[in-house]
């Protein structure tokens, strides 16, 4: 609320700005990936929310890289969900800066991931729920490489680790939505 001149007036928040949403479902085949040109890293200072709905994979043949905006060349930063391995339930992790991972089982055939970013905090949420409390990250030097689908950046700015991966939907935001906002588009992707 604001107060001019004796008048009180609600102030709406900010729009959303979404910079990215997946128009189809990623299908990866090992060889194919998609470059969505979002350079998430390109300012360490950037606030930004990804969504992503994803299957999880039991395979364990070939590259398992969802989402990739992550320099393999030290130090190591940036953002990276993969599944690292599978037996009934996938393993899922999500890496972060150049100081935070998790790691997450998956039991049901898909499941979402979202990140939000604020300054040097983040949150994560699996499945719409928050993995645990919010957590600073490090987020080193800038990293001007873009996200990738399906795929990696190797250390000499080459795309490696295509994967057999399914991504259903992502959406990149410019800002930490709200919890509600986030909720609501998690529900749609």
């Amino acid at each position: 609320m604001i107060q001019v001149k004796g008048l009180i007036r609600a102030v709406s928040p900010p729009a959303l700005h979404e910079i990215y949403r997946l128009p189809a479902p990623f299908i990866g085949d090992g060889t194919n990936y998609i470059d969505t040109g979002v350079k998430l890293m390109e300012y360490a200072s950037s606030d930004f929310t990804l969504l992503m709905r994803a299957d999880r994979v039991l395979s364990l043949d070939g590259d398992r890289v969802f989402i990739s905006c992550f320099s393999e060349e030290l130090p190591y930063r940036g953002l990276l969900v993969r599944n690292d391995w599978a037996t009934t339930t996938a393993q899922i992790s999500v890496l972060l800066g150049q100081n935070w991972s998790s790691q997450f089982s998956v039991a049901t055939p898909s499941f979402t991931v979202a990140i939000r970013k604020g300054g040097q905090l983040c949150d994560v949420f699996i499945d719409g729920a928050r993995l645990g409390n919010q957590v600073y990250v490090d987020w080193g030097n800038s990293y001007a490489n873009s996200l990738l689908i399906g795929a990696q950046w190797d250390a000499s700015n080459q795309i490696f680790r295509r994967s057999q991966t399914t991504v259903r939907g992502l959406a990149v935001f410019d800002a930490p939505l709200t919890d509600d906002a986030l909720q609501a588009q998690l529900a749609i992707l």
